[in-house]
């Protein structure tokens, strides 16, 4: 730094501003960028839901793990499933069956806005949670609320109402635990 400062006071080095830059570097520069923000989002997002996707869903589980053997604390994994999905989206055509998923994913995110977690789309009509330092109380009632809120929602398509369950797996991370799998 020393070094660098002293080459800049002499003069034999120069900070480029950006308007230095010519405007076709720059707007090439800022294109690249945005095309690999873009693929990057692409390659850890579900297209459909905008939520996050399984590769990464496992990426942030293999994080949660290490931190709670680091931290020795407790994370929630949990999996749901929607139970009459097949049923909507045999009746209503792919077109009901993205709608409610959208509708899910929008649900999942505003019940859990008070918590530190992670939603993710794992495939078809399959859902991901990760709610990092929860114990299996407060884990409990997260997951029994989300499903009184899902069991609440009508979804209306065309002119038919359909009323969902789901069925959830739960599994607590902990300092013990061997490996994501």
């Amino acid at each position: 730094i020393e070094e660098l400062a002293t080459m800049i006071h002499l003069g034999q080095v120069r900070i480029l501003e950006e308007s230095d830059i010519p405007i076709t570097e720059r707007a090439s520069h800022r294109m690249l960028q945005n095309m690999h923000n873009q693929l990057t989002h692409q390659a850890t997002h579900d297209d459909l839901t905008g939520l996050i996707n399984r590769k990464e869903f496992e990426h942030e589980l293999e994080l949660a793990l290490e931190m709670a053997k680091r931290n020795e604390t407790t994370s929630l994994c949990a999996y749901l499933d929607l139970d009459q999905f097949k049923v909507i989206n045999n009746t209503g055509g792919h077109a009901a069956g993205d709608k409610l998923l959208v509708t899910i994913a929008r649900l999942l995110e505003d019940s859990l806005n008070a918590f530190s977690v992670k939603v993710a789309r794992l495939g078809g009509d399959e859902f991901g949670l990760l709610v990092n330092d929860c114990d299996q109380d407060v884990g409990a009632k997260l997951i029994k609320k989300i499903s009184d809120s899902v069991k609440a929602l009508r979804f209306e398509w065309e002119d038919d109402v359909f009323s969902l369950t789901t069925s959830f797996g739960l599994y607590y991370m902990h300092k013990d635990t061997d490996t994501v799998t």
